[in-house]
């Protein structure tokens, strides 16, 4: 072992309230020196230092820093503070406000010309642990005028309504909540990182696959962990259904297949699901009313879907505008994990067949792989408690979640195009009864509008034509 590794002092972790004991017990003599460092963890040569001099309990060992101990205080602050906003601050940004610290309190300033240093912001991060590097999930500015009254709105409502209609049964049902979502599997993932020759100004992936090819994917989750067979989407152009329904089969795995125009959700592929929907709560023995949870995408609005899910006790419920990022579990805690599932499982596949070419056939084994791996009963029931909807908590919905920072200001921010500010009037609690509001079409699809002209999604609406349908409760 080299000399300087034997002779490296490492500084010892120890809590200041565990300090201040320590030296009280030793001042009053209750404990000897060495017994308080074994009772409190503190070394014996620093409790000694302390009481010796009578240090402030702030003061550290060490080389003393740049900046004051108060300018990292208000940096550190400064930082979490703009995180929490969704404004998020990256190194540069430390960097520049540190030289303006730096600038401000040292003649000359001791950071030099070229500012802050790598080991500078290598220490700050030490000493303050409470800053540490994330990935920014990227969040719409209409998502972001989303409060905690709006949340709690939401809750209170869908509550309200439950047990007004008498289901309050459901509340001790874990296999009455589910939730509906859609996503789109990448046929051709380039990886994130390759090594190459040092120096090399460019490197490239030669893609296999069309460079946008991807599979849309509809899935239902149970609040009881289980996961429902998926709906997979392909375009009409796809000519080989046969043999993915095939190769299911050869999996032993169910699933619904369906083709579209550009094989995307349409009202038609979606209503055809809900009903695959009903038959699998049929076989399964569910006891009705369920709750289904999704958002309000255009293509599930279709009113004589929801009339006849009304009819056989399952309740559509949309959430609150731009808040799946908050409420939807699939959101929340089952796609970020499968899409990274995905991208391993499908460079595997790669790797292993000398780089063929991915396609839709491959793509079920892939997603069997996915679905099984990485997407965990206890996974799925820890999505619903984190979403507060099942067990029925809306508080285990964590405040990070909620920004809420243009809520002073909402109206510079449209929300599905229309004003921020209307929040109240807006349909996020979306049950389908045969009063109060009324729909039109239009143009874009179903519009909908209270029953006082309010438009509750998008603007334009053809009004001659009114169908009374019930949406959302007042």
């Amino acid at each position: 072992m080299a000399k300087h590794d034997v002779n490296k002092r490492k500084n010892a972790q120890y809590d200041d309230e565990n300090l201040k004991l320590a030296i009280n017990d030793v001042k009053n003599k209750v404990l000897s020196i060495r017994k308080s460092e074994k009772k409190y963890s503190v070394p014996r040569s620093t409790i000694s230092r302390h009481i010796k001099h009578e240090g402030n309990l702030n003061e550290k060992i060490g080389v003393q820093t740049i900046l004051t101990v108060e300018s990292e205080k208000k940096l550190a602050n400064w930082l979490i503070d703009c995180a929490k906003k969704g404004d998020p601050r990256t190194y540069d940004d430390l960097k520049i406000a540190a030289n303006d610290y730096d600038e401000y309190e040292n003649i000359p300033p001791k950071f030099g010309h070229n500012g802050p240093s790598h080991k500078w912001l290598k220490g700050f991060f030490e000493r303050h642990p409470s800053v540490t590097v994330r990935t920014p999930e990227s969040l719409g500015k209409a998502s972001a005028t989303v409060t905690q009254e709006d949340i709690d709105k939401f809750f209170s409502k869908f509550y309200s309504y439950i047990i007004e209609n008498g289901h309050e049964n459901i509340f001790a049902r874990p296999d009455a909540f589910y939730n509906l979502d859609e996503t789109s599997f990448d046929l051709n993932q380039v990886p994130r990182k390759v090594l190459a020759k040092k120096g090399q100004k460019s490197v490239y992936s030669i893609n296999s696959t069309k460079e946008h090819d991807n599979v849309t994917t509809t899935f239902i989750f149970c609040a009881n962990g289980e996961v429902f067979p998926p709906q997979i989407i392909f375009k009409e152009s796809f000519s080989k259904l046969h043999e993915v329904a095939f190769a299911a089969g050869e999996l032993q795995q169910k699933y619904y297949f369906c083709q579209t125009p550009n094989g995307w959700q349409t009202k038609s592929s979606f209503d055809g699901y809900i009903r695959r929907f009903d038959e699998e709560l049929k076989a399964r023995n569910v006891l009705r009313p369920v709750v289904l949870f999704m958002d309000g995408h255009p293509s599930h609005i279709n009113l004589d879907l929801y009339n006849w899910c009304l009819e056989t006790g399952i309740i559509l419920c949309l959430f609150y505008p731009n808040a799946t990022h908050i409420l939807q579990m699939a959101d929340v805690s089952m796609f970020g994990p499968a899409k990274a599932g995905w991208r391993k499982e499908t460079l595997n596949f790669k790797r292993q067949n000398n780089k063929r070419e991915l396609n839709q056939v491959d793509f079920i084994q892939i997603l069997s792989n996915v679905i099984k791996n990485n997407m965990k009963l206890e996974s799925i029931k820890n999505g619903f408690a984190t979403t507060g909807i099942f067990p029925f908590n809306p508080q285990n919905i964590h405040n990070d979640r909620i920004i809420g920072v243009y809520n002073e200001n909402t109206s510079n921010f449209p929300t599905n195009n229309m004003d921020a500010n209307t929040h109240d009037n807006l349909n996020f609690f979306d049950v389908w009864s045969k009063k109060r509001f009324k729909c039109y079409s239009s143009y874009t699809g179903y519009v909908l509008a209270s029953s006082s002209g309010q438009l509750a999604l998008g603007e334009k609406a053809s009004k001659n034509v009114p169908v009374v349908v019930g949406i959302g409760l007042k």
